[in-house]
């Protein structure tokens, strides 16, 4: 129906005017995608419409395809005077995501004076987190963001990235214009599929469909354990509300089974789930009855039987009146990452992490990840490898594709792990003894000399230690002819740790 209207709208005469319950009928369904053009069409016959503007900026507000772009429509709203009554709301909360906290704080502070008590503890929180997020601007975390590119990313959604431990597979999900569904949904886009894509140390693949993780209906990963065995699914597949499945490999193919019992409620929705490296824990998010308000992250035990335990809510350490969601565990089950809206942050849903106790349950203080990879938007999931250093997130940014896109994100603090190569030289036609005087000398890519080395005087091996880039290795050694040989260290060749090579010399 709501793709038919518009159509007859587009069919319609040249003269014809606007309608605006085409608009308002997008926005009422959340349709913000299709809404947008068309309160544009709107305002340019009444630039200075109080709810076109309104309803314009707050359609912005509610995609990730250009937040701050809502802040001049909901401006030119507040100057009129008759205006919607959120207006001063919205438009501060379009200011934060132009980092315009001052003028945000002050429009919340207004709008609150007026706001039924019911708002306060909202406005209250983004007062808090304007506060907070100036303070967080001023200490930035040192990072850098990768966008995937088209291969992997699209004009459409693309978001909650997973990373095997290894880092070589990478699952996400997708609203594009391909695969299972041409037919757009309520609100403008394509039905939720789930992609995944390769990654060499080098290079990434395009990311492609995975049929057999896919239904006809909307589908979304939502977890993936270390060695890429077991996908979490979240499928509207058999159930209206949706459910959480576990796809497991058996035989090179994934098979699909409902979670387990303790965690799908017939009374709540369970939106995404977790499985503990040691797989004795799982994590999992839900809006049962026993939390602490909203979404809760709770986590169920597995028993000396086998069997799982009843779920346990991860409590106040964790959960906030709010939303809490997206549990993950570090590869050493020991660091506890999640989203939420309700502790301190720079607005939205920001990135958290506690330490945790997998013997006790106990959890440490909440820490905020940092900026810039949390923002003003929503940050709901973020993926580490197991070198700690490198991690993948979805956002939207000046570089993205149009609307939120993949990232791979390198934490510059968290030091590589170096690779120790070991070099030994034969003597030629020898094969028990080595060469012990020779010179290796190391040039990285710009022709820079790094360093000459010596064999061990009594083992005959070189001892090399590098990171990630691109080298030169020369021998020289009187009576044999010059030896070089290139050498790439690429961000897998330093997880393997150590490296034996054999150089063979050829006598002048």
């Amino acid at each position: 129906m709501i793709l038919l209207a518009g159509t007859m709208f587009l069919m319609g005469p040249a003269f014809a005017q606007p309608d605006p319950g085409i608009a308002d009928d997008f926005f009422k369904k959340t349709n913000y995608v299709y809404a947008i053009p068309e309160y544009k069409t709107l305002l340019k016959l009444n630039r200075d419409h109080p709810e076109y503007n309104f309803k314009l900026g707050v359609c912005y507000l509610r995609t990730n395809i250009d937040r701050a772009a809502a802040v001049p429509y909901l401006e030119r709203a507040y100057k009129q005077s008759k205006y919607p009554a959120e207006t001063p709301y919205y438009l501060a909360v379009a200011y934060t995501h132009v980092y315009k906290y001052d003028q945000a704080l002050e429009l919340f502070r207004e709008y609150r004076k007026k706001a039924p008590s019911k708002d306060h503890p909202m406005i209250d929180r983004y007062i808090e987190n304007c506060q907070v997020a100036k303070e967080m601007m001023r200490n930035p975390i040192p990072i850098t963001f990768q966008n995937l590119g088209p291969g992997v990313n699209s004009e459409f959604p693309d978001y909650y990235p997973f990373t095997t431990a290894d880092e070589k597979t990478i699952y996400y999900t997708s609203r594009r214009k391909e695969g299972k569904s041409s037919k757009v949904e309520y609100d403008g886009y394509y039905a939720s599929e789930i992609f995944s894509f390769t990654y060499n140390g080098e290079s990434f693949t395009p990311g492609k469909p995975q049929a057999n993780l896919n239904s006809l209906y909307d589908d979304q990963v939502v977890g993936l354990s270390a060695d890429g065995e077991n996908v979490f699914v979240f499928s509207t597949a058999t159930e209206n509300k949706g459910a959480l499945y576990r796809c497991y490999k058996k035989g090179g193919q994934f098979k699909k089974e409902m979670f387990i019992q303790q965690v799908n409620n017939e009374k709540s929705i369970e939106t995404t789930g977790f499985m503990s490296p040691d797989g004795n824990i799982i994590f999992f998010a839900s809006n049962r009855s026993g939390g602490y308000g909203g979404y809760d992250i709770w986590l169920v035990r597995k028993l000396p039987n086998g069997q799982w335990g009843m779920p346990f809510n991860c409590g106040p350490e964790i959960n906030t009146p709010f939303d809490e969601d997206f549990p993950t565990l570090s590869f050493d089950g020991l660091t506890l990452y999640f989203s939420s809206n309700g502790h301190p942050g720079m607005g939205g849903f920001d990135l958290y992490q506690s330490n945790f106790d997998p013997e006790t349950g106990m959890f440490s203080q909440v820490k905020n990840i940092g900026y810039p990879l949390n923002t003003p938007a929503d940050e709901r999931t973020i993926s580490f490898a197991e070198d700690g250093k490198h991690a993948y997130i979805s956002a939207s940014r000046k570089d993205s594709q149009g609307d939120l896109d993949i990232y791979r994100v390198t934490f510059e603090d968290v030091e590589f792990i170096q690779t120790l190569f070991t070099i030994t030289i034969p003597v030629p036609g020898t094969s028990d003894q080595l060469i012990k005087d020779a010179i290796i000398t190391v040039s990285n890519e710009a022709g820079d000399v790094l360093g000459d080395y010596r064999p061990n005087p009594n083992t005959g091996r070189f001892t090399i230690i590098l990171g990630p880039g691109k080298y030169e290795f020369s021998v020289e050694m009187a009576g044999y002819k010059p030896y070089s040989e290139k050498v790439k260290v690429n961000e897998f060749t330093h997880r393997l740790g150590k490296i034996e090579k054999i150089f063979n010399l050829t006598p002048e």
